[in-house]
């Protein structure tokens, strides 16, 4: 029988900053450091643990659900009325645009899944990307 070990530690409050819903922390091995999201607010942070600092990195005017990385460093984020976008250094380019039959109550669906592939199920739509290097439990 395989047992877990336990780890003795406290745990540390790296960020200190009112959320509805931060969630989503993605570590990225290139810069060594951490991004996350505030979900119905529709901002994405980047934490860098060598200054300590936490900034805003993209502010949508929607939610937004999840976001993977991507090979060559950017960000797909995926928002409110299956939206997808790019966030490709400080720019953002939309690769599925907002479709208002598309609203739901909840981001819930906005969340991103991968097949380990390259392929992102988001919203019941297939999209085409190399998130699988950012996503390795599938």
């Amino acid at each position: 029988m395989n047992t877990l070990p336990i780890i003795d530690t406290k745990p540390e409050l790296l960020v200190d900053l009112p959320c509805d819903t931060g969630e989503g922390p993605l570590w990225d091995d290139h810069t060594q450091t951490l991004t996350w999201n505030d979900i119905p607010a529709g901002t994405v942070y980047r934490y860098d643990p060598a200054t300590g600092g936490n900034k805003v990195i993209y502010r949508h005017d929607s939610a937004i659900g999840g976001h993977v990385l991507q090979e060559d460093g950017s960000l797909v984020l995926f928002c409110a009325e299956g939206e997808i976008l790019v966030l490709r250094d400080g720019k953002v380019e939309a690769i599925v645009k907002s479709d208002p039959r598309r609203r739901r109550k909840s981001v819930q669906r906005c969340h991103r899944r991968s097949n380990g592939f390259g392929l992102l199920w988001h919203d019941a739509a297939p999209v085409r990307t190399s998130a699988s290097l950012s996503t390795p439990h599938g």
